[in-house]
Order: structure tokens, then sequence, then C-alpha cells
């Protein structure tokens, strides 16, 4: 009798240790995935941008005429503001690739470049980058010049050259790269900063300034892992066409068979903003707040692709300026409403690779969302979206936050990881949040069975 009692204790005891852990890990299975995203996987959705700035052979020319012109919209808008749109016919977005009319190149093992020349031309310019300043979310200060290729601290005679580095955010993490320009007249432009292991272009504002004879690049990208990161500089060069151009609505210029300008609007103000999408571009122009406004004049350019590779001044003066505006479309401050403007365009262009080491002062993870971060900070939800995408390396726009409050922002965590950070902004916005890594269609991480029972006994990690 007293085996039989026993044994039903030890049955009940049993069945008790059997529900308790059926519990537990039911609890922990109904918990969400962890989601996860390798740092050393390309990205499909990612190959073609990267190709067109790597790897893509130069594209001919386009034609300096559109077959169908469409005619120019004019919009008059709040506060003085004047949009001007200008339709894109199907096929034309592509025109606009300018990044597709250049020769790829990389620079040797020394991070320098010497640009291929042409026959009649001046010779040809050489690009050498020298140093390198990092603000990271991994580690605290606001960064310090640094040899590329060593990452040790830069001489104190160079560093003082270059001056402080200037990083686009005032709180926010990002890279500064000083490249050196040697050599005849070049015109450089914004530059792109690429991840190699997953080959995919990272998102950021690139900000540019000239600081003796070197170029400072800004870049305000949010890496935390260990990244192979390239940094791609577009430098326009060679003997220029020149020209010029009346501030008269009709006038023309045609520079060799590099670009056909045209003026379509005069006004007062200056190009505030601009926009671009598949059907159409536009530039804004605003008031600029001065007593007396300046003129400014909008062209098309035509083919698109061809505006970085053109120059203006306001005739007689010596300081040669960039258009400014989408592909297209640009518009240019005069010093007064008579003024002829010069114009000139270079023939040649490239895009310069520059292969950097392994981020030294970042850890290596094999899953991104456990990268963690001393300080997060973001000013607005389209901020964050943005850092999170290439902290995660996913796919711009993948990520949208719903329903998050403006009073969140600023936004900020100290020593936290991706993963946590993600969980928190779920719960803030009461919806799941997805992104597209490399695997197309983003899916979170499946726990498998040993996992599930080591959070059981764990606790989740």
């Amino acid at each position: 009798m007293a085996a039989g009692r026993s044994t039903r204790g030890w049955g009940f005891l049993a069945l008790g240790i059997g529900l308790a852990l059926s519990v537990v890990i039911a609890a922990v299975a109904s918990r969400p995935a962890a989601r996860f995203s390798a740092p050393g996987q390309a990205r499909p959705w990612a190959r073609d941008a990267y190709e067109r700035l790597t790897s893509a052979s130069p594209l001919a020319r386009p034609p300096l005429t559109r077959p169908k012109p469409e005619p120019l919209q004019v919009t008059s808008e709040p506060n003085g503001v004047t949009k001007l749109s200008l339709p894109l016919q199907r096929g034309e977005r592509r025109a606009g690739r300018t990044a597709e009319l250049m020769t790829k190149l990389t620079a040797g093992p020394d991070l320098c470049c010497a640009l291929p020349g042409s026959p009649g031309s001046l010779g040809a310019p050489e690009l050498e980058l020298v140093a390198f300043a990092r603000r990271s979310l991994t580690a605290e200060g606001r960064g310090a010049w640094r040899a590329p290729l060593t990452g040790e601290l830069l001489s104190e005679e160079l560093a003082r050259v270059l001056g402080e580095p200037h990083f686009v955010g005032s709180d926010e993490p990002g890279f500064t790269f000083a490249i050196a320009l040697r050599g005849p007249a070049a015109r450089p432009h914004g530059a792109h900063l690429l991840e190699r292991a997953a080959q995919v272009e990272l998102s950021g504002t690139s900000m540019w300034k000239h600081r003796g004879a070197y170029v400072l690049y800004s870049i305000d990208v949010t890496v935390a892992h260990r990244a192979s990161l390239s940094l791609c500089v577009p430098v326009v060069y060679g003997a220029p066409v020149a020209g010029t151009i009346q501030p008269v609505v009709g006038s023309t210029a045609t520079l060799g068979a590099i670009a056909r300008l045209e003026v379509v609007h005069v006004g007062a103000g200056v190009v505030q903003s601009w926009g671009e999408s598949d059907d159409e571009v536009s530039v804004q122009v605003a008031p600029s707040g001065r007593s007396t406004e300046p003129p400014c004049v909008t062209f098309t350019c035509w083919p698109p692709s061809a505006a970085p590779f053109i120059e203006y001044q306001t005739h007689g003066s010596s300081g040669w300026f960039a258009l400014f505006g989408p592909p297209g479309l640009a518009g240019a401050a005069l010093d007064s409403a008579d003024s002829t403007l010069d114009v000139r365009a270079y023939p040649l262009g490239a895009l310069v690779r520059f292969d950097l080491p392994p981020l030294a002062d970042a850890l290596p993870v094999e899953n991104l969302f456990d990268a963690r971060l001393a300080h997060f900070r973001a000013r607005n939800a389209e901020h964050l979206c943005s850092q999170l995408c290439t902290l995660t390396l996913a796919q711009p726009q993948s990520l949208q936050l719903r329903r998050l409050p403006s009073t969140l922002f600023p936004f900020e965590r100290r020593d936290v990881t991706v993963e946590s950070l993600v969980r928190e902004l779920a719960d803030l916005s009461a919806s799941p949040i997805g992104f597209e890594t490399e695997r197309g269609a983003f899916t979170a991480h499946q726990a498998t069975v040993g996992e599930v029972w080591l959070a059981a006994l764990f606790g989740p990690r």
C-alpha cells in the first residue's frame, strides 16, 4: 500500500514538473523571436545600385535634346515660394544617373588614385585619402583625425592643417574624410559610403567643403559593427568647354557634346529645396530673407546626368559654383538681373573608390541586432528609421514606425542593443516592426528547440 502511494506521488510530481515546463516553454516560444541580420551577407535588393557605383562600365552620353519635351509647370505656394516642376517621360529618370557616365576606379593599397587623362587635356588630377575621423555610437567622444590604413592618430602637423573634424549633426554619429586633390582643376561632388561585405550603400547626408588643398567629406551614417567601408568620390575634370547664357527665358547654351542648357524661369529668391520622383523633378524658389532679393535663374539641363559636370559664375567674377537641383532642372544665383552667366562643362568624370580596413574600434558581431550602443540619439522619426536601417543593413524605407508621438523626440538611449531598441519602439508604436535585410522580405529568426530550453532554464538572452 505504501509503495502504491509512493508511485502515485512520483507520478503527480512528474506531471507537475511536466506541466510547469510546458507552461515555461510555451511562454518562451510565444514571445517575439529575436531578429537576425548577418553582417557579411550581400543584400540582393542593393546589388544594382552597388554595381552602378563600383563596377558598371560607363554608358555613352545621351542626346542633348528631348524627343518630346514637356512644358515646365509653375505653381505659387504659400510664403512666397514658387515650385517649378518638370514632368519626366518613360526612361528619362535613368538618364539622370550621373554615375553611369563615369569611369569606375579603385585607389591602390596606398589609397592614391591618378585619374586617366585624354589627348589635348590639361593633364589629370590625383586623389589621395589622407585621414578620417569617426564619432561613433559605441564609444563616447567627438573623434579625432586618424590615418586611414592604421587607425593611428594623425600627425599634429597634418591635423592642424585639416582643422577640427566637422560632423553633419551636433550630437549624432558620423564620419569625416579628408581627400588631397592634386593637379589641374577638378570639381568633386557628394561622396557615397558603402559596406563592402553586404554590398550596400549606407544612407546618410553627405556634405563637403574645401580646406586648402584638401576636400573634407562629412557623412552622418550610423555603424556599430566592424564594417568594411568604401568611400566613393565622384569628380569631374579635363579641359572644360565654355559658353555664356543670358538670364532671359528661352536663352540657351550648348556646351560641346556634353550638355545643353535652357533658361525656363527667372525670379527673385534662392533655390531652397528640390525633389525627384519617377515622373517629375522639381525645385522650390523661396525668398532669401534679405532686404533685396537676389535674382535666380532656373535651367533645364539635358541630358540630366550632365548637371554635375557643369559650373557657372557671374560674368567677370572669379568664383565657379555648381548647379543646384535635381537631375534635369537646376538653379543659379545672380548678382543682378542683367548679369550674363559664364558656364562651362568638364568632359571627363570618374568615380574613385577607397577601400578602408575594417573598423578597429567596433566589435565583430554575428547578428547586427546584437550590436551594443553606448549612446543612441534620433532627431525625429525619419532619422530614427534611417539609423535603424543602417545599423542592421536593412533596406531603406522598409522600416516604418507608426503612431510614435512627436514628444518622444529627440529620442535618446544609452548602453542598449539594437534589438532592445526595436522592441521598445514596437511597444511605443503598438505595432510590429519588420525589416527587409539580406533575405529579401524579413522574417524574424526562429528560435531552435535548444534555444527554447536554454531560455526556459536561464531566461531570455
